[in-house]
């Protein structure tokens, strides 16, 4: 599910393995299936995208990659009900801190990561504070049939104070 076998000839090159597919998302709403388990979506619309995980269904996996930055509204992953929560955490930071190292004992705000309560079952990117710039990268892997496991980094508007993401 979500893989594909691939080759290239390329150069007498042959590849045999399997490739993940990549979906990109431009669409304002789009609803991820259990048949594309596996499957990396790239979202690519500057003004935003709401995605909608499937029901939690153990042993299922997607990755979300922001591609284009947003320039106004939300990225936004949703669980297919309340019911259905996050555990985890995401890693955030400054745009203008990429390229550089931040050590651990140094008082930066600009830097942090987010665990989600409880009862949180979105994902909300605002560009600023709760990330959503490109680069910005979530894995989502289905524990349980009510439990989500969230990794990934978030990132942020440059001189903002991360906050966290998960509602």
């Amino acid at each position: 599910m979500g893989f594909k076998p691939g080759r290239s000839d390329l150069g007498g090159d042959t590849f045999s393995g399997w490739r993940r597919k990549i979906v990109s998302i431009t669409a304002a709403t789009y609803a991820v299936t259990r048949g594309q388990s596996g499957t990396i979506f790239t979202l690519n619309k500057a003004d935003g995208i709401v995605v909608t995980l499937p029901a939690a269904e153990a042993g299922l996996e997607y990755e979300f990659y922001v591609e284009t930055a947003l320039t106004s509204n939300n990225y936004t992953v949703n669980a297919a009900g309340t019911g259905d929560t996050l555990t985890g955490w995401l890693f955030s930071w400054d745009i203008a801190d990429l390229g550089s190292t931040t050590l651990l004992n140094e008082n930066v705000d600009t830097i942090g990561f987010s665990v989600p309560a409880a009862a949180d079952h979105q994902l909300v990117t605002n560009k600023t504070t709760t990330g959503g710039l490109k680069g910005s990268h979530w894995k989502y892997t289905c524990i349980t049939d009510a439990l989500w496991s969230v990794t990934g980094y978030n990132v942020g508007a440059s001189g903002e104070t991360p906050a966290t993401p998960f509602t």
